[in-house]
């Protein structure tokens, strides 16, 4: 990298890092609160409404950019309310068919959908294209204007600056809506659309997709033409994993939110995979991707690295390094293990191998579909057969297998309440469809070939997410209960169950000895791990036995997100000593701070847990001083032989992040990883902040 192309990457970084989180996206705001006065018959539909906003939308170009699309942000007037979702807004969460797109240009996939539409000759398909030539001709004169924008710029710069902005131009007047013709028009083609579903359709957590599987043709064909030098290369892909910062702010999800529809958006991109035999298909550009990544370093993409070791060494070594340098930001997941689990709920061989992520660890099949993701409390369900919550007594119990049969028995049933409200509720997308919103849809599944939206027929499959949280809490809690009640027969199961109730009220010494003294999940101890298997099977055995509507494709996982704590928050007091009201236990983790042994015998029970049927979900590890690649190689493949599903890292010492709460301003760049993501330490809310630092830090 030149070092003028490092003073960019240094301007462009320290202008988001000082950009102004209460700001809003100030022209679709205006635009919104205008409609939102409207009387309801006289607001144009939802295409109508995109198009509006994107005809009235300014195209702003820092000097710093090297790739075109801002957003214009400013202070939200007093009596907007931002952001406006209810005029409109979009599910987002997926990914668009990103290689078609490059292929055939927005402009080729009108043409396809207006062609169908003729063919198929119903109402249904009319009206999708009709909607789709409103929004694709406002992308098109937003992205000509953009192209304008970029060659005034150019004829007002000098050198470098000319140069840079000169080939802007000349890429927006091609992509997104021609085939793009180089890595570069490839690049600003994605980014433009990407900004425009994410900041003005509306939404969070759009992905990527396998960037560089598609991207991979741009990238052999410019250097083989000596376009770019392989250097030349990193840096400017290094400038595009930099663009996602500039459309999430600094604040979290849930704390310091700033008013803004893609707020704290999780934009992940996949590299490497293998295919259906086996074979890697990491290439030259996921190499090069990972370089770029060290060089850009920063919370957003969230960067998914899909390998095998043994099948490529030299990718995994690559990660390995990439990883040791970004830490917090990379994932690392077991492609086979993946692959089989997916294949295990009835995809076929190539869509199983197909598989990407999304927002928070959320296990997709890239472009073929879209997906929702259920949580729920798994220690509630417990509590729940324990009778610790609820009117009706406990049976009397004679095993621990018992009340696991009972805890599975409960999972079907909420789980069958979850789906009776899904289906009776529709789901967003399905009000989107009748609304005519057909952004989104023109690049996903088979929407464009069909005319028809993703849950009328536009997808072959509805993917689900079903995520169970709290695994350690209720794992930790059986084995408490084995030993006080069934082994020691130090209580019976109602006067256990009495303490629950009372909160360990005048229990003093038998909460602490459940805390301190009894065996946990995540020391590598038999009797500590000896429900792992057993529980979780139990659950996924309960998500298999549901007879789900035709279409619905339920995959599990352990994964919790936030929902650890508000779940935990309105929680009974649980067998594994946890108060009432208190967090139970996050992601795969153990309950913070009580894994003792370090990261072999933490990762030996973790591998218990049934992840062949899981292709969701997530661990964090936390290191209190650098990792070098070597060990993270040692780690990570002694995870994947032992049958581990996934693996990302934080970087942290104790000193540096109490260092960071009393001086935040010192560390405004200071960032952890935070259930399935990349989070600024100093924006976490107290809570968090405090949850992070009960992590057990490995050295």
């Amino acid at each position: 990298m030149t070092n003028q192309e490092a003073a960019l990457v240094h301007s462009l970084k320290e202008k988001y890092v000082n950009s102004d989180n209460k700001a809003c996206f100030y022209e679709r705001e205006k635009v919104l609160h205008r409609i939102g006065k409207m009387l309801y018959l006289k607001k144009p539909g939802y295409a109508g409404i995109l198009a509006e906003m994107l005809n009235e939308a300014s195209t702003p170009i820092e000097d710093e950019d090297v790739f075109a699309g801002r957003m214009v942000e400013a202070v939200p007037e007093p009596r907007w309310r931002v952001p406006n979702v209810d005029v409109i807004a979009n599910p987002g969460h997926l990914h668009f068919h990103w290689d078609e797109i490059l292929k055939l240009g927005v402009g080729g996939i009108l043409e396809k959908i207006e062609r169908r539409a003729r063919e198929l000759g119903d109402s249904k398909s009319r009206a999708f294209a009709k909607n789709a030539r409103i929004q694709v001709e406002a992308v098109d004169a937003f992205v000509r204007r953009y192209a304008r924008s970029a060659a005034e710029k150019a004829a007002r710069s000098q050198g470098e600056a000319k140069q840079r902005f000169a080939r802007m131009a000349r890429a927006l007047e091609v992509a997104p809506m021609k085939p793009a013709y180089d890595l570069f028009s490839a690049l600003q083609g994605i980014w433009i659309l990407h900004m425009i579903a994410s900041c003005y359709a509306g939404a969070r957590d759009y992905g990527f997709g396998r960037i560089d599987q598609y991207l991979f043709p741009y990238y052999e064909k410019d250097l083989a033409a000596g376009v770019y030098t392989e250097e030349e290369a990193d840096a400017l892909l290094a400038f595009f994993l930099i663009k996602p910062n500039e459309i999430c702010g600094l604040g979290s999800y849930n704390h310091k939110v700033k008013p803004i529809p893609s707020v704290a958006s999780k934009q992940y991109l996949t590299l490497g995979g293998l295919d259906v035999q086996g074979v890697s298909q990491a290439n030259a550009l996921s190499f090069a991707f990972l370089r770029a990544e060290e060089i850009a370093n920063m919370p957003e993409p969230v960067v998914v690295t899909r390998f095998d070791p043994k099948a490529d060494p030299a990718f995994a070594a690559q990660v390995y390094r990439t990883m040791s340098v970004v830490t917090d930001k990379m994932h690392a997941y077991n492609d086979r293990l993946i692959y089989n689990a997916l294949k295990g709920r009835g995809l076929p061989d190539e869509l199983a191998a197909d598989f990407t992520f999304s927002g928070c660890c959320n296990c997709e099949t890239h472009y073929h579909t879209i997906r929702n993701e259920w949580y729920f409390p798994t220690p509630e369900w417990l509590c729940e057969v324990l009778g610790v919550i609820g009117e009706e007594p406990a049976p009397a119990y004679q095993s621990v297998h018992e009340i696991v049969e009972a805890l599975k028995n409960a999972a079907r049933r909420h789980m069958e309440d979850q789906l009776d409200t899904e289906v009776v509720n529709a789901s967003t997308w399905r009000i989107l469809d009748q609304r005519g919103h057909t952004f989104d849809a023109m690049f996903v599944g088979k929407c464009a070939e069909r005319c028809r939206y993703p849950l009328d027929g536009g997808v072959d499959f509805y993917l689900v997410d079903v995520y169970f949280t709290g695994a350690a809490t209720v794992i930790d809690s059986l084995s408490a209960i084995d030993r006080l009640v069934f082994r020691e027969k130090r209580y019976t199961l109602e006067e256990f169950v009495q303490i629950l109730k009372d909160n360990y009220r005048g229990q003093p010494l038998l909460q602490a000895e459940l805390k301190n003294k009894f065996p946990k999940f995540g020391n590598d101890d038999e009797e500590g791990d000896r429900y792992a298997a057993m529980a979780m099977n139990a659950v996924l055995d309960a998500m298999e036995e549901i007879d789900w509507p035709q279409g619905y494709v339920p995959v599990g996982g352990f994964y919790s997100l936030h929902h650890h704590n508000n779940f935990g928050w309105g929680l009974c007091a649980t067998p594994d000593g946890r108060m009432a009201g208190e967090p139970y236990s996050e992601n795969q983790s153990p309950v913070y701070g009580t894994d003792k042994k370090g990261v072999t015998a933490l990762l030996s029970s973790l591998a218990k847990l049934p992840f062949h049927r899981t292709p969701c979900g997530g661990v964090n590890l936390t290191f209190s001083s650098p990792v070098p690649p070597a060990l993270l190689a040692s780690i990570i493949e002694s995870y994947f032989n032992m049958g581990g599903l996934h693996i990302a890292i934080t970087v942290a010492d104790r000193a540096t992040l109490q260092a960071a709460l009393a001086n935040p301003e010192a560390y405004r760049t200071l960032t952890v990883r935070l259930f399935g993501f990349s989070e600024y330490f100093i924006h976490l809310s107290e809570w968090q902040q405090k949850e992070f630092l009960a992590r057990t830090a490995l050295n």
